[in-house]
C-alpha cells in the first residue's frame, strides 16, 4: 500500500502550483497599484486636461454659433477643470475680449505666452486688447512685432491702422488701411475703415475721397454698409447732397433697424425745416402703429430733440401704464414739460409697473421740483437701498441724476458702482465728469490714481493722473519721467507730448518743453483746449509772447480748469 502522501502528491504539487500563481498575481497587482499610485498625479492630469480641451472645444463652437452666454459658461468650466490647459487660456480669453472685458483677457494671453502656446492669431488678439484697454504702447510693440515677421493679412493691418490713428499718425494709419484694401479687396470691414480714416484726415480731397467710398459701400447690403451710413449721417458738416443720399439710402438698407429709420428721419428735418412740424407729425401717426420696440426708439428721440408734447401723443400715459419702458419715457416727457405734479400723482398710484428704485427716484426728483426736501431726501435713500443689488438700476439712478443736475446723488451712485468690475470705469469716468464740472482737481487727481492702481496698463490713465499732477506741481519728477517713458513708446501721441511739455515748464526748462514740439506739423484748431493751453504757456515762456497770446485769443475760455487758466493767464488780451 502506497503512502498516502505519494498518493496524493499530484493533487498537493497542483495546490502549490495554485497558490504561486496566486502568490505572483497578487504581487504584480501590488507593484501595479504602487506604480499607479505614483502616476497617478500625471494620470489625473492628463485626464482633466481631456476634459479641459473638449469643454474649449465645445465653447470655441458656441462662439461660432454666437451663443455668448454658453460659451462663457463652456469657457469657464474649462479653465476651472485645468487652468494650464492652452486651449482653455485661449478660449478663456477670447470670452473676456468679447464681454467687453479686454483687460481681464490680458494676463491670460501672457499666460499663454509664457505656455509657449501662442499663435499668430492669438498675439494679434492679445495686441488689440492691449490697444482697447489703453496700453497703447505695448499694443504697437507687439503689432510691430507681427509686421517684421512679414505676415501678410488684413486683419493684421486694419490692427496696424488703428493702432496708427490712436497713436495721432493718421499717414500711416491711411497706408495700412490701404495694404488691408490690397490684401483683401472684397472686405467691406477694411474698405469701410479706410474711409473713415480718410474722412477723418485733414485735407478737403482725402475726405470728399472717404465720402464718396463710405457711399459706395452704403449701396451694398451689407452690416458695414450700414455702418457707413450711419456715420456718415451722423457727422457734422455734411452737404445736402450727400445727407441726402445718406437718407436715401438709410431708407432702402436691407438691414437697417428702427434707429437708422430715425436717423433717416432727422436728416430729412435737417434738410427741410420749413416743413418740420408736419414730417413729425406724419411721423407720429406712422409709429402710432409701430411694435413697442420701434415706438420707444422713436420716443425716445422725440424726448431727446424737446418734442414731449409730440412723444406724450405717441405714447399716451393711460397706455404706458402697461410697460415701465414706454412709462420712463412719460416721464421724461413730463418732466421736460415742468408738470411734475403729474409725474408724482402717477407714481403713487396702485400697482405702478415701475421697480422700486426707479419709483423712488422719480418720486424724489418730483418732490425736489416741488419744493419738499425732506420727502426728496427720503426717496433718494429708498432709490439708492432699492438699486443696491442691481448694478443696471444703479446706473440709471446716477445717469438720471447727472442730468438732472443732482451730482451729489450722482456721485453717490456712481461710487457704489466702482466696486463692480463691470461698472468701475464707467462708474469712475463719470467721477471724472462731476469732479471736472465742478473745477474739483483734487477728486480729479484722487479719482485718477484709484483708475490707475486698478488699470496700470492703460496709457492714457497713466497720462492724465501725469498732467493734472503737473497742473496742481505735485508729483512733478514722478510725472516727468512717467511723460518722457509715454512719449518714448508713443512718440506722435499728441496727449502725452502736451504732458512731457508741461512737465518741462515745470521744471524750469522752457527750452526743452519747446523742443517737445519740433518738426511735428499739429493743427491746432483740431485739438482740445487744454493742449493748446499748454502749447501757448510754451510759446510764452520763450519769449514768443505774439504766438502765445494768439493762441490764447483762439481758446474757449471757460472751457479751461482754474489750473489751466492761471498757466497761461499772462498772455491773454482782455
Amino acid at each position: 500500500m502506497q503512502h498516502l502522501e505519494t498518493l496524493l502528491a499530484p493533487e498537493l504539487q497542483e495546490a502549490r502550483k495554485r497558490r504561486r500563481t496566486w502568490l505572483a498575481v497578487v504581487v504584480f497587482l501590488m507593484l501595479m497599484l504602487g506604480v499607479v499610485a505614483v502616476k497617478w498625479g500625471t494620470i489625473y492630469s492628463w485626464g482633466q486636461g481631456v476634459r479641459s480641451r473638449r469643454l474649449a472645444a465645445k465653447a470655441e463652437a458656441e462662439l461660432f454659433a454666437g451663443n455668448i452666454e454658453a460659451a462663457v459658461d463652456q469657457a469657464r468650466t474649462a479653465y476651472q477643470t485645468k487652468h494650464d490647459e492652452p486651449a482653455a487660456i485661449r478660449v478663456a480669453a477670447k470670452v473676456q475680449r468679447l464681454v467687453g472685458q479686454p483687460a481681464a483677457a490680458i494676463p491670460l494671453w501672457r499666460q499663454l505666452r509664457a505656455a509657449g502656446a501662442m499663435r499668430p492669431e492669438d498675439r494679434r488678439a492679445y495686441a488689440e486688447d492691449l490697444l482697447v484697454a489703453g496700453a497703447v504702447a505695448d499694443a504697437g510693440n507687439e503689432i510691430e512685432g507681427l509686421l517684421k515677421e512679414n505676415i501678410s493679412e488684413g486683419a493684421l493691418f486694419r490692427l496696424a491702422a488703428r493702432w496708427a490713428a490712436v497713436e495721432g499718425n493718421g499717414e500711416r494709419a491711411r497706408e495700412f488701411a490701404a495694404k488691408a484694401v490690397k490684401v483683401e479687396p472684397e472686405s467691406h470691414e477694411g474698405r469701410l475703415l479706410q474711409a473713415l480714416l480718410k474722412v477723418s484726415a485733414g485735407t478737403e480731397a482725402l475726405r470728399e475721397e472717404g465720402t464718396r467710398a463710405m457711399l459706395e459701400l452704403g449701396a451694398e447690403s451689407s452690416r458695414e454698409g450700414l455702418e457707413a451710413l450711419r456715420q456718415l449721417g451722423t457727422l457734422h458738416g455734411i452737404s445736402p447732397e450727400v445727407a441726402g443720399k445718406v437718407m436715401q439710402l438709410l431708407q432702402q438698407h436691407p438691414l437697417a433697424t428702427d434707429q437708422h429709420r430715425i436717423l433717416a428721419l432727422n436728416l430729412d428735418l435737417d434738410l427741410h425745416p420749413a416743413e418740420r412740424a408736419a414730417k413729425l407729425d406724419d411721423a407720429v401717426k406712422k409709429y402710432r402703429d409701430a411694435a413697442p420696440a420701434a415706438r420707444c426708439a422713436f420716443g425716445m428721440w422725440l424726448n431727446v430733440h424737446r418734442e414731449h408734447e409730440r412723444m406724450l401723443a405717441l405714447i399716451p400715459v393711460e397706455e404706458a401704464f402697461k410697460r415701465q419702458d414706454m412709462l420712463l419715457l412719460c416721464f421724461d416727457a413730463l418732466s421736460g414739460l415742468g408738470r411734475w405734479s403729474e409725474a408724482e400723482r402717477i407714481l403713487e398710484m396702485k400697482d405702478v409697473p415701475l421697480d422700486t428704485a426707479i419709483k423712488e427716484l422719480y418720486l424724489a426728483l418730483s418732490a425736489e421740483e416741488m419744493g419738499s426736501k425732506a420727502a426728496a431726501k427720503l426717496h433718494w435713500q429708498r432709490a439708492h437701498l432699492a438699486a443696491g443689488p442691481s448694478p443696471e438700476q444703479m446706473r440709471r439712478i446716477a445717469l438720471c441724476a447727472e442730468k438732472y443736475g443732482r451730482t451729489e446723488q450722482a456721485e453717490n451712485a456712481f461710487r457704489s458702482l466702482t466696486a463692480n468690475a463691470n461698472t468701475a470705469r464707467f462708474a469712475m469716468e463719470g467721477l471724472l465728469k462731476i469732479a471736472g464740472t465742478r473745477g474739483d482737481m483734487l477728486m480729479v487727481r484722487d479719482t485718477l490714481k484709484k483708475m490707475h492702481e486698478r488699470w496700470p496698463q492703460d496709457d492714457s490713465v497713466k497720462n492724465d493722473l501725469a498732467y493734472f499732477n503737473l497742473l496742481a506741481g505735485k508729483s512733478v519728477d514722478e510725472s516727468l519721467a512717467l511723460a518722457k517713458d509715454l512719449v518714448t513708446r508713443s512718440p506722435r501721441t499728441l496727449s502725452h507730448l502736451t504732458t512731457l511739455a508741461l512737465a518741462r515748464l515745470r521744471t524750469k526748462d522752457p527750452a526743452a518743453a519747446l523742443s517737445v514740439y519740433q518738426g511735428l506739423q499739429i493743427p491746432w484748431d483740431r485739438f482740445a483746449t487744454s493742449q493748446r493751453a499748454v502749447h501757448a504757456a510754451v510759446l510764452g515762456a520763450n519769449g514768443l509772447t505774439d504766438e502765445a497770446s494768439a493762441e490764447v485769443a483762439a481758446l474757449r475760455w471757460d472751457d479751461l480748469s482754474p489750473e489751466e487758466k492761471e498757466l497761461i493767464k499772462q498772455w491773454r488780451k482782455q
